[in-house]
């Protein structure tokens, strides 16, 4: 015998608004730390970027490979995620309470740590009895890294927060 089920279905409807900048979003502590994480994040790439090329050997390491790589993958999404807070409302009061979010940060946060200090490892052992003209700039790099990391620890914990308010 079939039976007949009935469902509650809801229609969400969302009208077309127009994009407007809220700069004031960025006085949130999530946003503000997201526009450090991109500002750092970019320093980052720059200074492993620059230092590789200068030595001619553009991420021969795979601890510069791996930096390089971490270092874009979260700088792309976290400006994009700062982006889109800035021109959306919906986005900016959503996102933080997703899990995503907060699954993002931590992730964010052991890949820079352990990428940080892969390329320190490796700079202070390459470097250990002579010092090159990339030292500075790599090992700059990499304390950023740890300095982002951190920033994403701290992301991570009001990201859990909104995630448990929301």
């Amino acid at each position: 015998m079939p039976q007949s089920v009935a469902a509650n279905r809801r229609m969400i409807t969302l009208s077309a608004t127009t994009i407007t900048f809220s700069w004031e979003i960025l006085k949130t502590p999530s946003t503000a730390l997201k526009l450090l994480e991109t500002v750092i994040g970019a320093i980052c790439l720059g200074l492993v970027s620059y230092y590789s090329v200068f030595s001619n050997r553009f991420l021969g390491d795979p601890e510069h490979t791996f930096f390089f790589l971490v270092t874009f993958a979260f700088l792309m999404t976290t400006f994009l995620m700062l982006i889109s807070a800035i021109l959306s409302l919906m986005s900016a009061t959503v996102l933080p309470k997703t899990l995503f979010e907060f699954l993002y940060h931590v992730f964010a946060f052991i890949f820079y740590i352990s990428a940080s200090l892969a390329l320190i490892v490796t700079v202070s052992s390459q470097n250990k009895h002579y010092r090159t003209s990339t030292y500075e700039g790599k090992m700059a790099a990499a304390v950023l890294g740890l300095v982002n990391s951190v920033l994403y620890l701290i992301s991570a914990f009001f990201s859990f927060r909104g995630y448990k308010m929301g």
